[in-house]
């Protein structure tokens, strides 16, 4: 359940920088947290896991608790330092480039974290349990990429 809400609130952050964002893309990324959110907790009535399964769980995640704080300070600080150097350079300049670099390298680690903990919860989980994550990512996935084509549009 939380490597999902880590997917989403990675998935959040990804999509733009929001308050530097007109309105109703704010606003429209703000819907799409919700949305996800609701998918999230959907699947964690659905799921049902049980005692043993959730203390399995918050082992894993807290095994990995330093490096997914590393993971969040870190894309702040790329976050940040995008930011910062758009607002003093422009976004055409070597310091603006260097810090999306920054941002893809976060966001590179942040992808890796994330599979290596799936990997480690998927087995905890039953097949059905699996298949209702599963199915969970998909329409995730697919609502980040719907809401990216209109945004596209």
């Amino acid at each position: 359940m939380k490597k999902f809400l880590i997917i989403a609130l990675t998935a959040a952050v990804c999509i733009t920088p929001i308050h530097s964002q007109p309105e109703n893309v704010a606003e429209g990324a703000r819907g799409l947290v919700r949305e996800v959110v609701r998918e999230l907790l959907d699947l964690r009535k659905e799921a049902a896991l049980s005692e043993d399964q959730r203390t399995q769980i918050k082992g894993i995640l807290k095994s990995h608790k330093s490096e997914i704080a590393a993971q969040f300070k870190a894309g702040s600080a790329a976050r940040h330092a995008m930011q910062d150097a758009v607002e003093a350079k422009g976004p055409e300049s070597a310091q603006a480039l260097k810090a999306a670099d920054g941002i893809a390298a976060t966001a590179r680690s942040r992808a890796l974290l994330i599979a290596k903990i799936a990997t480690e919860i998927r087995p905890v989980l039953t097949p059905e349990q699996q298949k209702l994550a599963k199915a969970t990512r998909d329409r995730i996935e697919e609502m980040i990429d719907t809401r990216i084509a209109k945004f596209a549009e």
